[in-house]
């Protein structure tokens, strides 16, 4: 009895080894801008994280200590993101600043520079003194990470950001990486914990058997 539900329970983690659920997180790094912005090119301002969640998407827009989301007068796209199928943001963090989502969006001059982005938010506030650290939250419904893509300037997001030098556009493209859900890790460490006691009951026969 003991020996059938031991194996059993390896084979359940061998099906959880052949078949692991996976999660998809897009880490899109914003590092592509002009010599006003910063004098150092290249430099990782900031980081756009995409993870794949029920429904849609959880979307997080972290930047460098040394950067801000520029507030440089009226409102203005502050964060722009391009999709196979445009998709609105919505329960937006923080409240204050307040956003309003955008579609056809592109932070001020990017147009030009790294070309326009399906949505967007638009940052309400005025003046130039109160510079925004972040980060900001927000999640797109009915999407995956997969529907993220470059836009015709070879960007999947920008954002309008005071850098080390002055204020400008920071752009960048991402890279998909999968991990395997909470469940599979269960599935996998008893699967592997039945490996184990198998493998100890085997020693131990044989071990009985030479004595």
């Amino acid at each position: 009895m003991k020996i059938g539900l031991v194996g059993v329970v390896a084979g359940i983690g061998l099906l959880a080894l052949a078949g692991t659920s996976q999660a998809a997180v897009l880490t899109i790094d914003l590092n592509d801008y002009a010599s006003a912005v910063d004098t150092t090119p290249g430099v990782l301002m900031g980081t756009m994280t995409v993870t794949d969640s029920t429904g849609g998407v959880d979307v997080k827009v972290a930047l460098d200590a040394a950067t801000y989301f520029a507030s440089s007068g009226g409102g203005h796209i502050t964060i722009a993101w391009n999709l196979d199928t445009p998709t609105a943001a919505t329960s937006i963090s923080p409240t204050s600043p307040t956003y309003t989502a955008e579609t056809n969006a592109s932070p001020p001059g990017c147009s030009v520079d790294c070309g326009t982005f399906t949505n967007g938010l638009q940052g309400n506030w005025s003046g130039t003194s109160n510079h925004f650290a972040g980060p900001v939250t927000f999640f797109l419904a009915g999407i995956t990470t997969a529907d993220f893509e470059n836009n015709s300037a070879g960007f999947m997001a920008a954002i309008d950001a005071l850098g080390p030098n002055n204020t400008g556009e920071i752009a960048g493209t991402g890279s998909i990486v999968s991990t395997p859900e909470p469940s599979t890790w269960a599935m996998m460490l008893i699967g592997f914990a039945g490996l184990a006691y198998a493998g100890y009951r085997k020693t131990k026969r044989a071990a009985l058997s030479v004595a």
